[in-house]
This record gives C-alpha cells, sequence and structure tokens, in this order.
C-alpha cells in the first residue's frame, strides 16, 4: 500500500513540477508568453521531435522563469515547448521576435500528439520556406474558427547569445505591433542617413579626418544596431550566409572607427598619450576577436566579443570624462553622447539576456540610444567647424597685423641699419683720429694732452659699445619671442643685482618705496632690459645727483611699475611722440651720447606681455613711467 501511495505522490509531483501552465487564449490581443514556456537544453544537437516530446513527458523540460528565455552563446541546440488552448475565431499566431537564428524547426501537435504542421526555416534559408513573409519568423497555431488545444515543440540554433522572445496573438494585432518596430528602424535609418551625407559632405570638402572617423563610425552603427534590432541590411549586399557566419569579421572594424574617431576629436595623442595609447589597444583587441571569427565559430567568440566591445566603450566613456574634468571644451559633449550611448547598450544587453523585462521600449533601447549620441556628436562636430572658422578667422587678423608689424619692422630695420652704419662709422673715424693724436703727443711728452685725448677716446669707444649693445638688445627680445621660460624673481635683489652688475654703484640711487609683490614671474632678461635702459637715461639726461623711486603695485588682475626720477623732464608737447620710436634723439639742454632705441626696446617688450607703458613728465620736473602688465599665472613665451 505504501509503495502505491508513493507511486501515486510522485507522478503528482512531476506533472506539478515538470508541466506549465497551458496558455488560455481568449482574445487576439498580443502577448509574451516566455513564462509558459519549457526549454531544453541539446548539446547533441540530433534529438528528434518524437524524442524531445518524450522528454518533455517524463519532466527533462525546465519552466523558463522569465518573459523572455535567453542564455549565453553556445553552439548547443534549445527546444522549447508550450500547450495552447484557443476559444477565439480569429487566426492565432506566434512570430518568434529574432531573426538571427540559424535554423529554427517547427512543429504543431494536437490532443493527440499528431503533427498537424512543420516548418523549417532559418536565417540563412530562403524566405520562401517563411510562413510569412518577415526578417522574423511567425507560425500559425490556428486558422480562423478553429479551436481546441494544441502543443508547439520549436528546435532553434543560434551562435549568439540566445533571446527567444515570443509574442502570441491575432495575426492582426501581431502585424500592428512589428511596424511599430519597423518605424523604430526606419526613422532610425533616415535620420542616420541624413547624419551619413552630411558628415560625409563635411568629409569631402573639408578635408578633415575626423569626419571620414566620424562617417564610417555612423555607418557601422546604422548596419550594426539596425542588425541587432532585427532589421538587417548586410544580407541584401553580402548574402546571408556570409551575414551570420562571420557576423564579427564585419562588426569588429567599428571599433576602429570608434578609437580613431574619439582619439582625433579629443586631441588624444596631443594631450593624453596614454589615453589615446590605451583606446587604441582595446580597439586592437576588440578588431582581433572579430577577424578570428574567420576561422573560429562565432558560438565560441559571442561571450568574449560583447566584453570587448564593452570594455572598449567604458575606456572610452573614462577618458571623455577625464578630458572634461581637465577643460578640455569637447569633452564635455562628447561625454554626454557616450554615456546615453552606454547606456542604451547596457539596457539592450540586460533585455538580451533576460536582465529587464522585454517591451517595444526596452528591446528598441540602442535606436533612441545611438540616435541621440549620434545627434550629439554632430552638434559636437558642428561646434568644432564654429571653432575652427573662429580659429581661422583670428588667425587671419594676427597675419594681417603681422603684416603691419612686419612692415613697420623692415622699415625700423632700414633706418636701423643707416644709423648703426653710420654710428660705427663715426666711432670708428673718431678712434681713428683721437689715436692718431695720441701718438702725436705721446711723441712730445705731452702728458696731460694724452690724458685729456685719452679721456675722449675712452667717451667715443664707449658710444660704440652702447650702439652695439642696442643691437644685441633688439636680437635678445627676438630670443624672447622663442622661449617659454619665465621665472618668479625677488624684485627687491633683481633691481640690486642690475645695479651691481652694470657698474651702476655710485651713479644712481635707487630706491624701491612701495613693493607689494615682492616676487614676480617674468622673462630675467626682459625685466633687466627695462629698468637698465631706465636707469641709464636717468644717468644721462640730469643735472643732478641721479636719483629714482620705484613702486611696485597690484592693480586687480594686473601689476604695475612706476618709476619716477630726478631728470631734466621732456617737453612732451614737441616730443611726445618720439620718446618710444626708434632712433629717435630728444634734443635738450643736455647732448647724451645713444642709439635712440632704449625706450623703443622697453615699449616693445612691455607691449609684447599684452601690458602698456605710459608717460608723465614736465621740463625740469623729471620722468614718471608707468608700465602696466597683466599677472602672468603661466609659463608662456612673449607673442
Amino acid at each position: 500500500m505504501f509503495k502505491v501511495l508513493l507511486t501515486i505522490f510522485t507522478a503528482l509531483f512531476l506533472v506539478t513540477a515538470y508541466t506549465a501552465e497551458v496558455i488560455q487564449v481568449t482574445n487576439p490581443e498580443t502577448k509574451i508568453i516566455g513564462k509558459n514556456v519549457r526549454y531544453f537544453k541539446d548539446d547533441t544537437k540530433n534529438i528528434s521531435l518524437n524524442e524531445a516530446v518524450q522528454l518533455s513527458n517524463s519532466g527533462a523540460f525546465e519552466v523558463c522563469s522569465k518573459d523572455v528565455f535567453a542564455t549565453p552563446s553556445s553552439p548547443s541546440a534549445h527546444w522549447f515547448t508550450f500547450t495552447v488552448k484557443s476559444s477565439i475565431k480569429d487566426e492565432l499566431w506566434i512570430n518568434v521576435v529574432n531573426q538571427g537564428f540559424n535554423s529554427i524547426n517547427f512543429y504543431l501537435l494536437n490532443e493527440e500528439v499528431n503533427v498537424l504542421d512543420s516548418v523549417k526555416t532559418g536565417a540563412e534559408l530562403p524566405n520562401e520556406t517563411r510562413a510569412r513573409k518577415s526578417k522574423t519568423f511567425w507560425f500559425n497555431l490556428f486558422q480562423e474558427g478553429e479551436s481546441g488545444e494544441r502543443t508547439v515543440f520549436l528546435q532553434i540554433q543560434f551562435s549568439g547569445i540566445l533571446e527567444v522572445p515570443i509574442l502570441m496573438g491575432g495575426y492582426e494585432e501581431l502585424v500592428e505591433v512589428e511596424d511599430e518596430s519597423e518605424l523604430y528602424a526606419i526613422l532610425f535609418m533616415g535620420g542616420l542617413l541624413v547624419m551619413l551625407l552630411y558628415n560625409g559632405f563635411l568629409a569631402f570638402f573639408t578635408k578633415d579626418v575626423v569626419y571620414v572617423y566620424y562617417t564610417g563610425y555612423i555607418l557601422f552603427m546604422l548596419i550594426i544596431t539596425t542588425h541587432v534590432n532585427n532589421y538587417p541590411i548586410m544580407p541584401t549586399f553580402f548574402g546571408a550566409y556570409f551575414t551570420y557566419q562571420f557576423l564579427f569579421v564585419w562588426i569588429s572594424p567599428g571599433a576602429i572607427f570608434i578609437a580613431m574617431f574619439i582619439i582625433r576629436y579629443l586631441e588624444l595623442d596631443k594631450f593624453a598619450r596614454k589615453s589615446a595609447l590605451t583606446i587604441r589597444a582595446f580597439a586592437a583587441f576588440s578588431f582581433l576577436v572579430g577577424m578570428s571569427n574567420l576561422f573560429i565559430p562565432s558560438a565560441y567568440l559571442t561571450n568574449i566579443y560583447q566584453v570587448s566591445a564593452v570594455l572598449l566603450l567604458v575606456i572610452c566613456m573614462v577618458v571623455g570624462y577625464q578630458q572634461w574634468i581637465k577643460g578640455h571644451k569637447r569633452a564635455k559633449f562628447y561625454s554626454i553622447g557616450w554615456t546615453i550611448n552606454i547606456i542604451s547598450v547596457l539596457v539592450y544587453m540586460a533585455v538580451s539576456n533576460g536582465l529587464l523585462p522585454y517591451n517595444s521600449l526596452s528591446r528598441n533601447s540602442m535606436y533612441f540610444g545611438v540616435f541621440c549620441e549620434l545627434v550629439i556628436f554632430s552638434i559636437a562636430l558642428a561646434e568644432r567647424l564654429n571653432e575652427l572658422k573662429n580659429e581661422q578667422i583670428l588667425l587671419n587678423r594676427r597675419l594681417e597685423v603681422v603684416n603691419e608689424n612686419l612692415v613697420v619692422s623692415n622699415e625700423s630695420l632700414d633706418s636701423f641699419n643707416y644709423h648703426v652704419s653710420h654710428d660705427l662709422k663715426t666711432v670708428l673715424n673718431n678712434s681713428n683720429a683721437l689715436t692718431r693724436m695720441i701718438r702725436k703727443y705721446n711723441l712730445k711728452k705731452d702728458h696731460d694732452k694724452v690724458e685729456e685725448i685719452a679721456e675722449k677716446l675712452i667717451g667715443v669707444t664707449q658710444n660704440g659699445v652702447e650702439t652695439v649693445q642696442s643691437f644685441l638688445s633688439l636680437s635678445t627680445i627676438n630670443a624672447l619671442n622663442q622661449t617659454n621660460e619665465l621665472e618668479e624673481i625677488n624684485i627687491e635683489e633683481e633691481i640690486k643685482a642690475i645695479i651691481l652688475l652694470n657698474g651702476l654703484e655710485g651713479q644712481i640711487d635707487v630706491s624701491i618705496i612701495k613693493n607689494e609683490l615682492e616676487t614676480i614671474l617674468i622673462h630675467r632678461k626682459a625685466f633687466q632690459s627695462i629698468f637698465m635702459n631706465l636707469f641709464t637715461n636717468t644717468i644721462k639726461f640730469n643735472k643732478q645727483s641721479p636719483q629714482a623711486k620705484i613702486e611696485f603695485l597690484k592693480i586687480g588682475d594686473f601689476i604695475q611699475f612706476i618709476y619716477k626720477d630726478n631728470g631734466i623732464g621732456i617737453d612732451l608737447t614737441k616730443n611726445k611722440m618720439e620718446v618710444f620710436a626708434p632712433f629717435k634723439r630728444i634734443k635738450g639742454d643736455i647732448k647724451a651720447e645713444g642709439s635712440g632705441v632704449g625706450m623703443y626696446l622697453v615699449k616693445r617688450m612691455v607691449e609684447n606681455y599684452g601690458g602698456s607703458i605710459e608717460l608723465q613728465s614736465k621740463l625740469n620736473e623729471g620722468v614718471k613711467f608707468i608700465v602696466t602688465l597683466p599677472k602672468l599665472q603661466e609659463k608662456r613665451s612673449l607673442n
């Protein structure tokens, strides 16, 4: 008695444990029937229909716990079964919404387990094998007016992630759902084709390689996104066999376009070489995995290729945010667009693997994500085009200024050559004459006269030294224009050094009456040249004991030097324009030797820093120079 009860209990347990609920159809509305489906993994790929029925009856099939069955890629076949009881008069159909199955065999059985219908079809087989001309797989369960209970068996082989969304409903209702999905595809393709043509046009006319990479990227995203969303384009051009057997061979070049576009757009080779190298490495790895599909079946590569693609996307996103944080202007649009893209890809993968609910919005998430990303990228590239245009305008303006300055410089150079040659010739002639006089009076042993003439000779040669020094000072400015070596110098120590190293001790009394800066970031040679010229002018043009007072001030985002001396002053009503002109010597009570380029050099150096120099003076009241410079926060060269 106990054995009989145990047998009955075991049988009841098996029935309740391994029998999925019969699907009751009372209206033609579309529904996903994943949780009513049972499945079995066939590693041999040789199980027949009869064997599958027996395995189903013995409880070997497992009940699907999700709306959509999904499992990682494997070379195995999978069997699916479910039972339907229809009480509607309309036709009843199922649509297995995945266009990429290598093969799908459909069997329809009645209550007596007799085969009512069977269909053998697949992605690589002719469209004539399908019950309806569609990119997915439709099968009829009940004709109009038929009712009763029927069981379906499906045998599916697929080399990718096996995602089996089974929609059931009336014919018209399923058509409506499919039309909605195709509408998404058509809108997506139309939008991307517009962007493809627009960026291809820019690539052709601008000759900018970034648009070439971006056009290639758009093309691949168009092909790949529509393919994974059941709207394949590749079979039309390359045939079903190549499209599905060598899936990763034609997908993998997309990684190269992604990498090259990002590296070029964000200028990573210039600003972040390690990041550029990392992106290239991950792109190369993804590409090599894809190319190995020439020798290794897709079923064995799907999982590793999916990982390599996700890693590349994540690395590109991280690099984008790094550049954004560092202040790269273009990285903002890129990072936002790329984030949207990754989210859409992750949603798609989660739906494909059964981790998120399957619906029209979630299943087509890549359409929305990729389209938004590409729109943002296109806006960013358009902004980049505006930047390049503005840069070109600025360069043209700078070129005009440079040309104007070049004209002035050439005129100044001609004048300078004339004055230098004239002054040096004068020095040499005077030196020669004085030397002859020294020899003459030396023979007469008139030592007083020799001493007098020697003093004059020293003055003449000193004037020659100053003339040469003026020429070298111009060269110093040109050298400063080519360097970016700013130095942080102590103002008081540097002023003392200028006086000491140039032998001005005892010739001028310099006092710093106010110093709000302590130190300054500037080219040392420029600082020395500015104050050396001011000191020598104070010494030359003075009837008293030369004195200079200096203030160093902070004025907002600027710094200011105020230099005031006790010299003879300048009549600005007559000589204002000549003070800073090259090779101009102001006539006055004191005849001082000079080349006439000192204050011209000072003005040039100040203006090359983006600053200004102002002169205030009256006769017999000294001069007051006010030099205003922007704070130099970074090491940059003179422009």
